[in-house]
C-alpha cells in the first residue's frame, strides 16, 4: 500500500469516526411528533415510550391501577418502578383472580388498554386519550409488534438533563417551557418532554402543566420537579421578592463557604440580610441555639470584656463540646 493510500484510508477512518460522533450527539425528536400520524411504523419501546406515557396519563398512580389494591381488576406498579409486574399485568393478565389480559396482540384495536382509555368501553378513570392520537398511535404499535418487555438488549437509562436548570422570573405571568432529554446506554438521548410528568412545589409561586411549560406566580422560591424513568430532576423556580437585585444588590461579607451560598440565594430573592448583631445578642441567641439555655451572667461578663477578634467563633466551639 503507497504512502498517498494510507493517508486516504486514514482521512476516511477519520471522517466516518466524526460522523459517528455527531449521529451520537443527536437528540431524537419527541414521541408527540414521531408518532403524530397514524400510519407511523416506528416501534416504541416499553421502557422508554410505553411505561413512561402509563405515568404521563396517570394510569399507575395511586388513585389509578397504581394503587397497591389496583383499581377494576387491574394493577400496575406505582410509577412504573417494576418493568416485569406491568407487563405481565397488561399482557397475561391473572387467571386465579379472573383478570383479562389489556393487551391482544393478534388485534391490537381491540385491546383494553385502548377501549378503556379512549372510552370506547367504560372506565371508571374517564378518557385518557383520543384514537389515533399520539399515545394511542404508540401502544397501538407496541402491541402490534408483539408487546415486547423489557430485554437485555434494550438501552440503560443513565439521566434526565432539564433545561433551563434554573429559572428567574421578573413578575408575574412570566413563563418558561422546560425541555427534558434523556440519555441511554447506548449514547442515545432523546427529547422525552412528552413523555415525562412535572409537578410544582408550591403553585402560588410557580405552576406548571402537563407539558412543562412553567407560569410565574407570587414572589418567593420554590421548585419544580421533572420524573421520567428513574429520572427525577428539580427546577429551582424564583421570583424576587424586591428589586435589590443584581447590580443593585449591596456588597456583603461572606466570610465562610455556608455564608457564601446563603448570600448567594438571597442575592436571586433580593433579600438583604439584617445587619450583624452585637455581642450580647450573638451569646444569647448561640446559647439558645446550640445548648437551649441562656447564658450565665458571668459568661456574659467574660464575653462582652473578651478583646480576641476571634471570640465568636471559639464561643460557637466552646458550646458544641
Amino acid at each position: 500500500m503507497t504512502q498517498r493510500s494510507r493517508f486516504w484510508m486514514a482521512l476516511a477512518a477519520g471522517a466516518a469516526s466524526l460522523g459517528s460522533v455527531a449521529m451520537a450527539d443527536d437528540i431524537i425528536a419527541p414521541a408527540n411528533q414521531r408518532f403524530a400520524n397514524k400510519d407511523v411504523s416506528e416501534v416504541p419501546n416499553f421502557q422508554q415510550h410505553v411505561v413512561p406515557l402509563l405515568s404521563r396519563l396517570g394510569c399507575n398512580g395511586r388513585a389509578c391501577h397504581g394503587s397497591f389494591q389496583g383499581q377494576g381488576g387491574f394493577r400496575l406498579s406505582l410509577f412504573g418502578y417494576d418493568f416485569k409486574l406491568d407487563h405481565e399485568g397488561l399482557v397475561k393478565g391473572d387467571k386465579d383472580k379472573d383478570r383479562e389480559p389489556r393487551v391482544l396482540v393478534e388485534e391490537p384495536e381491540e385491546s383494553l388498554a385502548l377501549l378503556k382509555a379512549t372510552q370506547e368501553m367504560p372506565h371508571r378513570g374517564g378518557k385518557r386519550m383520543d384514537v389515533d392520537s399520539w399515545q394511542y398511535n404508540i401502544f397501538r404499535n407496541w402491541i402490534k409488534d408483539g408487546a415486547k418487555t423489557v430485554s437485555e438488549e434494550t438501552p440503560k437509562f443513565v439521566k434526565l438533563e432539564v433545561t433551563p436548570k434554573e429559572i428567574q422570573f421578573g413578575k408575574s405571568s412570566e413563563q418558561a417551557q422546560l425541555k427534558a432529554i434523556a440519555i441511554w446506554s447506548d449514547g442515545s438521548q432523546e427529547d422525552v418532554t412528552p413523555l415525562c410528568r412535572f409537578n410544582s412545589n408550591d403553585d402560588l409561586i410557580a405552576a406548571i402543566d402537563a407539558n412543562g411549560l412553567v407560569k410565574s406566580g407570587e414572589v418567593g422560591d420554590t421548585h419544580v420537579v421533572v420524573n421520567y424513568d428513574q429520572g427525577v430532576v428539580p427546577i429551582p423556580v424564583i421570583r424576587p421578592v424586591t428589586d435589590k437585585t443584581g447590580d443593585k444588590y449591596p456588597k456583603v461579607d461572606t466570610p465562610t463557604k455556608i455564608d457564601e451560598l446563603v448570600v448567594q440565594k438571597l442575592r436571586k430573592l433580593g433579600i438583604v440580610p439584617s445587619e450583624v448583631c452585637d455581642d450580647h445578642e450573638f451569646l444569647r441567641r448561640a446559647s439558645l441555639d446550640l445548648t437551649g439555655t441562656l447564658p450565665a451572667p458571668q459568661e456574659v461578663v467574660d464575653f462582652l470584656s473578651n478583646p480576641d477578634s476571634d471570640k465568636r467563633a471559639k464561643k460557637i466551639d466552646e458550646l458544641l463540646e
